[in-house]
């Protein structure tokens, strides 16, 4: 969700999260690996991102947490 101070500021950017995809498919230790230059964009990342829910990857046909990182681009328009 967009933070409410960061629509009236107008801010937008991207912020680069890093954590790992647990072996049940849930995420742990998300980070913020490059702000959006918005500490309140990056924190409602982080919230958001810890949340999610994926497949798990598979090694030998089992379930095993991996390292991930991906972007949430922030933008009003």
């Amino acid at each position: 969700m967009y933070p409410p101070m960061a629509i009236r500021l107008n801010e937008s950017g991207i912020t680069r999260l890093s954590f790992k995809i647990t072996a049940g498919g849930g995420v742990a230790g998300v980070m913020v690996a490059q702000s959006s230059g918005h500490d309140d964009l990056d924190q409602a990342a982080v919230s958001c991102a810890s949340r999610w829910t994926y497949k798990p990857a598979l090694q030998n046909g089992q379930p095993v947490e991996v390292p991930w990182q991906t972007d949430v681009k922030w933008s009003l328009r």
